[in-house]
């Protein structure tokens, strides 16, 4: 199934969050590349090569070979590795101790390389703001040119970033022929299907390019090659380390055998089946090339899945045993002490101290100025290189939404240290248009079904603007347009444009009966100035005109039509922290806004509401507790139909149909408590909500006596069509409903 790629990829990225690096020695003339990296008291010994395979969670067999040939004292000449193997060849090379690797495997993030998207409290304000009318990211580049697609269902940079941060104190060396043990990366021209050995460059993206899985990932360009996973041409790349002067091979097979006919029934069999079949026929005609001098290690991996990270400690077992299974024939490459020192002295010298930033350089793609990008980044000229603050930096940049990949590379020029920053365009954008589907029904007298279309043209200038427009169909439609304009580089001041028409059904109860049903209209224009306070919080004040129509549809009331101009001064401040919308675990969302309606300024009535909203979620293991606490009113003179609160529907006073009350004034209390289950892919949880609530004519008549409350069991499940929620609530005798709800998150059905 796509999680045997999926899995595979997160291994290449698993492996690497280590912090030794290696540079190379001067000493070359010391340590012939091609016979022998020492000098031996009586005879040269063989050059040997290392082949390592990819395999997904099944290369951490790897580090389990490199412990033996480590306690056998057999040093590496050449070392030459596929997807996983060359994440594990390419660390080993550089001069990571291996004692760091084995430690750094196991506190790992294994899930890590396979998010795009940093953490949400890291993204631009504006873009979590996106996130309330989105509950998916099923979305498509739009240009002159037709409709763009994305070159993978991952871009990968997270895994670069990881790669990067592996590889930093070896960014200086571009050809890997200088590194302790000479290296080759290789992977899959996907034009041409022909292996390629990667020989200089950028490790990390060396690294990144033989684990690049076509469809998970997209390729990765290597002077005039679109590289793929190096398992499609090459997975244990004997030949290559032949091509290096490597007389003796010790080559280490992790590869999956075919399926037996009776295995393939399924379409996970199928999908295993192919992914075996792109690499085993390659694997096969490279161990038979293997001589009789030559050793072939096959650990016993039978059972393990190549996502079956949290085996780990299992796996370099399994490594292990295999590699001394081979005793016998690997003892005749063991080296004397005195070689054996020298080796790892060789190795170690090669870990160097951080060295200062003495320049620091934006290559950018894209339509905003590199002072857009630069201003971003807290690193200063002169100090040594923070690098899990350059790594927040960097993710807050890629949470703009601009750009396909944010990546760094530390390179010398001269006697210089340059902190280069890769700002690589989004090569489907920088249009984009995005779909969302909301459905819910109460399966008594509810159903509401909408589509929602949103058209971003982003970086329209070089400070960052944007125009974003969204149009739903079905319930509740409504039209929105707004130009955003930033004001600085910094994106903390910003100009804001827009215009809204929407449709809604406001339901008028009295005492549990439906007196009435009208069908709302409101058109507005506003104009708005505010500033960011990073990427927590925004301060907004708007100034806005419209109209409002109101027609009765069902009932009697002393009118059946209402028309009134809006004219108001807003201001409202927006505090989310919150780290998911439908499976949140930790953060705090606060909304306090002041409206002012003034007949001076166009408007049919004068009056004012203050409202404010406070949320937040607090995680322990796998259960989390989330609270939301409400209260809205009208302080001055008195609101028309237009601008009543409404409660009623999920999570909003379950028992009872949506908006089925409607007020000048509100307050409600919502207390939840749910259990996770699964993940990290498709995670689910149930729970249980309690809410008690009501509105009112004027918030001084409110009372504990008068409130209304409801309860609700829930299960849930974030799903590739999104969040899908069934729910059954109770109120009193007379108010109950289920629910399924699709597309909606927790926190926006508040």
């Amino acid at each position: 199934m796509v999680g045997l790629f999926y899995s595979a990829v997160v291994f290449a990225a698993a492996l690497f969050s280590f912090n030794a690096f290696a540079e190379p020695s001067p000493e070359d003339e010391h340590f012939p590349r091609h016979n022998t990296l020492f000098e031996l008291s009586k005879e040269p010994r063989p050059v040997i090569g290392l082949v390592l395979s990819g395999g997904g969670a099944k290369g951490i067999a790897h580090v389990g070979v490199l412990k033996v040939l480590e306690e056998m004292k057999i040093p590496i000449d050449i070392i030459v590795g596929t997807s996983a193997g060359a994440s594990v060849a390419g660390v080993y090379a550089m001069g990571m101790p291996l004692d760091e690797i084995e430690y750094r495997f196991h506190v790992m993030d294994w899930d890590k390389g396979l998010r795009d998207e940093p953490p949400r409290d890291e993204k631009a304000f504006r873009r979590k703001q996106d996130d309330y009318d989105f509950a998916t990211d099923l979305t498509l580049g739009l240009g002159a040119d037709g409709i763009k697609f994305r070159k993978g269902l991952i871009q990968g940079q997270q895994l670069l970033t990881i790669l990067s941060d592996l590889t930093l104190k070896s960014a200086h060396v571009e050809d890997y022929d200088q590194f302790p043990i000479r290296y080759r990366a290789v992977a899959s021209d996907i034009t041409t299907g022909e292996a390629v050995a990667i020989d200089k460059g950028n490790l990390a993206l060396a690294m990144r390019a033989s684990m690049s899985i076509p469809g998970a990932f997209p390729p990765v360009e290597y002077e005039g090659h679109l590289l793929v996973d190096g398992g499609i041409s090459n997975n244990l790349p004997v030949d290559v380390a032949r091509e290096l002067g490597a007389e003796v091979i010790i080559a280490v097979d992790i590869s999956s055998p075919l399926l037996e006919e009776d295995d393939v029934n399924s379409l996970i069999g199928v999908v295993e089946q192919l992914t075996n079949l792109l690499t085993r026929r390659n694997v096969e005609a490279q161990i038979a090339s293997l001589t009789p001098k030559d050793i072939l290690i096959t650990p016993n991996l039978e059972g393990v899945g190549s996502g079956d990270f949290e085996r780990g400690d299992e796996l370099v077992e399994m490594g292990a045993t295999a590699a001394r299974n081979h005793a016998v024939r690997l003892d005749r490459l063991r080296v004397d002490d005195k070689t054996w020192v020298a080796y790892q002295q060789k190795r170690g010298r090669n870990i160097r101290l951080t060295q200062p930033v003495d320049r620091i350089e934006i290559a950018n793609t894209s339509a905003v100025a590199d002072k857009f990008i630069s201003s971003r980044i807290k690193q200063k000229v002169g100090e040594a290189l923070n690098v899990k603050e350059l790594e927040r930096d960097l993710d807050q940049i890629y949470g703009l939404g601009y750009f396909e990949l944010v990546t760094y590379d530390i390179v010398s020029k001269g006697d210089q240290n340059v902190l280069k920053i890769n700002a690589v365009e989004k090569s489907w954008g920088p249009d984009y248009l995005r779909f969302g589907l909301q459905f819910e029904d109460n399966f008594q007298d509810d159903t509401r079904f909408s589509l929602t279309f949103h058209y971003d043209q982003t970086a329209i200038n070089h400070l960052g603007a944007e125009w974003q427009s969204s149009m739903r169909i079905g319930s509740e439609p409504f039209i929105r347009t707004e130009f955003f304009q930033p004001l600085t580089y910094e994106s903390t001041y910003f100009l804001s444009l827009k215009g809204e028409f929407k449709e809604q059904d406001l339901n008028i109860y009295e005492n549990g009966y439906k007196l009435s049903e009208w069908s709302v209209n409101n058109a507005h224009a506003d104009i708005g100035l505010g500033r960011e306070f990073g990427n927590t919080s925004e301060l907004r004040f708007s100034y806005q005109i419209g109209k409002v129509d109101a027609e009765l549809e069902i009932g009697k009331e002393l009118t059946d039509k209402i028309d009134e101009d809006l004219g108001s001064f807003i201001a409202n401040y927006t505090y989310d922290t919150l780290d998911n919308l439908f499976l949140p675990h930790d953060g705090v969302i606060a909304r306090a806004e002041w409206k002012a309606s003034r007949k001076d300024v166009g408007a049919s009535r004068d009056f004012d509401r203050a409202s404010l909203l406070v949320g937040g979620a607090y995680s322990m293991k796998r259960y989390t507790f989330t609270g939301r606490a409400s209260v809205s009113s009208v302080t001055k003179n008195s609101a028309g139909i237009s601008d009543f609160v409404t409660l009623g529907g999920l999570f909003n006073l379950s028992g009872y149909g949506r908006n089925q009350f409607a007020g000048p004034d509100s307050s409600f209390l919502n207390a939840m408590v749910y259990r996770e289950f699964g993940g990290p892919f498709i995670p689910y949880m149930l729970g249980f909500s309690y809410e008690v609530g009501n509105v009112w004519d004027n918030i001084d008549e409110a009372s504990w006596g008068g409130m209304l409350d409801s309860y609700t069991l829930f299960a849930g499940s974030d799903t590739p069509l999104g969040p899908v929620t069934i729910a059954a609530s109770y109120a009193d005798s007379d108010n109950q409903a289920i629910y399924i709800t699709i597309g909606q998150d927790l926190f926006t059905m508040f």
